[in-house]
C-alpha cells in the first residue's frame, strides 16, 4: 500500500527520520557528523523559525521531533536541511554521492499523549539499540548535549515529566508490553494514530 501524502501544517509537531545511503555509516565518524548536523539544525531554526523538541543522531540515521512555522512548511525546511548537511559531509569527505538513502520520513503527531510516547521513543533509541543503559550516557542527543535550543515545555509536553529526575526515570523505563512495536509501526505512517487491534480504541490517549 502506498504511503499517504504528508499533511503540511504549523499546528502540530512531526516525528522526522532519515537514514544514510544503503543504511551504511555516515561517511564521517558520528563524532564528526554531530557538529555538522547541529550547525545546520541551528541555522534552520533561525532561517525558518523551525522549532525542535528532540534530536538524536545514530550511526546511520537520525530521529527528530520538530514543528514548522506558518511561513515555511516541512518540505521546504527539510529539503534545505538535508541538502545542506549532504553538501557539508561531501565537502569534508571529498565525495559527490548521496548521503541520505532517500527522502526523509515524517509522521504528524496530533495528541499530547502521543507526543509523549514519540518523545520517549526517540530518546530511548540508543537504549533500544543497546548502546547505553541510561539516556544520560548517550552523547549524540539534545537530551544530554545542549547544542541546540530545544523546546522543553509547551502544550505538547504536558504528559512528559517536568522534574529532571522524574524525566530520566521515565525515559529509562522501557515501554510496556507491545507498545514499542506499536509506536515503531505507526511512525512509518504519515499520521501517528495507534489503535488497539481488538477494541480499535486509540492507545495512549
Amino acid at each position: 500500500m502506498a504511503r499517504k501524502k504528508l499533511i503540511y501544517t504549523s499546528e502540530h509537531p512531526y516525528h522526522i527520520m532519515a537514514r544514510s545511503n544503503n543504511k551504511e555509516w555516515f561517511r564521517l565518524s558520528i563524532e564528526e557528523c554531530w557538529p555538522i548536523f547541529i550547525e545546520y539544525i541551528k541555522l534552520a531554526q533561525e532561517k525558518f523559525d523551525f522549532k525542535v523538541y528532540a534530536f538524536v543522531l545514530m550511526s546511520n540515521h537520525y530521529h527528530m521531533i520538530a514543528s514548522c512555522s506558518a511561513e515555511h512548511n516541512l518540505g521546504e525546511v527539510m529539503a534545505w536541511l538535508q541538502r545542506s548537511i549532504s553538501k557539508a559531509i561531501n565537502a569534508r569527505t571529498h565525495r559527490i554521492n548521496h548521503i541520505f538513502g532517500g527522502p526523509y520520513k515524517a509522521c504528524l503527531i496530533r495528541h499530547p499523549a502521543h507526543f509523549a510516547s514519540v518523545f520517549k521513543y526517540v530518546l530511548r533509541n540508543p537504549l533500544q539499540a543497546e548502546i547505553v543503559d541510561d539516556v544520560k550516557k548517550y552523547p549524540f542527543s539534545t537530551f544530554t548535549r545542549k547544542s541546540v535550543e530545544v523546546c522543553r515545555r509547551d502544550e505538547w509536553s504536558v504528559d512528559i515529566p517536568e522534574e529532571t529526575d522524574d524525566l530520566c526515570k521515565w525515559l529509562n523505563t522501557d515501554f510496556p508490553n507491545s507498545s514499542y512495536k506499536t509506536i515503531q509501526a505507526e511512525l512509518k505512517q504519515t499520521i501517528f494514530n495507534p489503535r488497539d487491534r481488538d477494541s480499535r480504541e486509540i492507545l495512549f490517549p
